[in-house]
C-alpha cells in the first residue's frame, strides 16, 4: 500500500485509539464525515477492510489488518515526533509551556522573572490558549491544564485544586435565568456547570464568554451572574459571592513522557507548580 500523506496514516491512529468514531474525529480536529471518508479511502487503498463497525453509528473494533496498519502507523508517529522534536532537542534551553489565557496572564507571567534570574540560559515561551495544545505533536512541551489528559504518551499529575462560586457585582440580585452568563462550549463542558443545569434545567444562558477573562469582565459590567474562579473573583471588591463552593476542580500538570528527564523541563515543570501553589495560597488567603 503506498501512503502519499502522513495524514491519513495520523487519521486511522485517532480512529484506533478512541473509543468512537466521534471521538476520534474530535481528536484529529475533523468532523466525523471527514474521518468516514478518509478511512474509507484508506481502505480502498490497502484493498481490506480495516474497521468493522457495529449496530450503533458509533461503535466500531479494528480487524486484524487494522491492528496490524495501527503498530505500523504507531511506528511512524513516533520517527515523525522525533524529527520535529530535534530542532527543540538540539537546542535545550527553550521550554514552551501553554496554559489557560488567565494562568497565563495572572500567575506565570509576573513570576517569570523570578525563573529567568535563577536560570538565565533558559528561555521560556508561554502560550495562553483557550483551545487544548496537542504536546505529542510538539504544540508545546509541557502544560497546565484544568483537566486530567487521555492522550496516550503522557504523563500528568494534580498540582493544585481552584474552587467556584457564583458571584453578581453587588447591588445585582441573587441568580435567576434571566440574567445567567456562562462559558462557550468551545471552552467546556466543565463538571461545575452541572450545579447551574441542576438549578436552572434547560435555561441556556444570557451571554457565553470565550474565556474566564472574558467572563469576569462580563459580569463586572453588570450583565448577570456567572459561575468563576475563587481564585479569580474571590478578592475583587465589586463582586459579591452569592454561591459559595458550587464546584471545584484539580489543575494537572502535563507533558510527554519522553521530556519528563530533560532537566530545562524539569525547572520549568517546578517553577510553574511552585508559582500557581503561591498564587492560589495567597487568593485564599
Amino acid at each position: 500500500m503506498q501512503v502519499e500523506d502522513w495524514n491519513d496514516l495520523r487519521l486511522f491512529l485517532a480512529i484506533a485509539r478512541a473509543p468512537s468514531m466521534a471521538e476520534a474525529a474530535q481528536s484529529a480536529r475533523v468532523d466525523t464525515s471527514t474521518i468516514s471518508r478518509r478511512l474509507a479511502a484508506l481502505e480502498h487503498k490497502a484493498g481490506r477492510t480495516l474497521v468493522r463497525r457495529g449496530r450503533g453509528q458509533d461503535q466500531k473494533r479494528l480487524t486484524a489488518a487494522g491492528e496490524e496498519l495501527a503498530q505500523l502507523a504507531g511506528a511512524v508517529e513516533q520517527a515523525v515526533l522525533a524529527a520535529e522534536r530535534w530542532p527543540h532537542q538540539a537546542r535545550k534551553d527553550r521550554v514552551r509551556l501553554t496554559a489557560p489565557e488567565e494562568l497565563v496572564a495572572l500567575v506565570l507571567t509576573p513570576a517569570l522573572p523570578s525563573l529567568l534570574r535563577s536560570a538565565p540560559w533558559l528561555r521560556v515561551d508561554l502560550i495562553g490558549a483557550a483551545q487544548t495544545l496537542r504536546l505529542r505533536a510538539g504544540e508545546a512541551d509541557l502544560a497546565l491544564r484544568m483537566s486530567r489528559p487521555k492522550e496516550a504518551g503522557l504523563v500528568s499529575r494534580p498540582v493544585a485544586a481552584v474552587s467556584y462560586s457564583v458571584y453578581s457585582t453587588r447591588g445585582s440580585p441573587k441568580p435567576s435565568p434571566d440574567h445567567w452568563l456562562g462559558l462557550d462550549e468551545s471552552v467546556g463542558p466543565w463538571p461545575e456547570l452541572v450545579w447551574a443545569k441542576a438549578r436552572w434545567p434547560k435555561v441556556p444562558p444570557v451571554l457565553r464568554a470565550g474565556s474566564w477573562g472574558a467572563l469576569l469582565a462580563a459580569t463586572l459590567a453588570g450583565l448577570g451572574q456567572a459561575i468563576l474562579p475563587d481564585a479569580l473573583a474571590g478578592a475583587d471588591p465589586r463582586l459579591l459571592k452569592v454561591e459559595p463552593h458550587v464546584g471545584e476542580r484539580k489543575i494537572w500538570l502535563v507533558l510527554p513522557a519522553e521530556l519528563r528527564q530533560e532537566p530545562s523541563v524539569r525547572s520549568v515543570s517546578a517553577w510553574a507548580v511552585e508559582s500557581l501553589q503561591v498564587a492560589l495560597r495567597r487568593a485564599q488567603a
